[in-house]
């Protein structure tokens, strides 16, 4: 079995956050474009997840507000 596939996003200032820079290639696999949503879900281990579409709530844990 392959090994897991892993990107590196760069965090750069953006106004008074922080903002992620997705590299091109993640951007088309996962199919995104200026203005989509990201939802953010936490795992039962601190582990975080990405995912372009929103999770479902009977699932997955529903995605923390992370922004205060």
């Amino acid at each position: 079995m392959a090994p897991a596939k892993y990107y590196a996003l760069s965090l750069v200032e953006a106004e008074d956050s922080l903002a992620a820079i997705f590299p091109d290639e993640l951007l088309s696999h996962m199919q995104l474009r200026l203005g989509d949503e990201l939802y953010v879900t936490e795992g039962k281990d601190g582990s975080l997840f990405i995912s372009a579409k929103k999770p479902d709530p009977a699932t997955h844990h529903a995605p923390q507000n992370l922004a205060g």
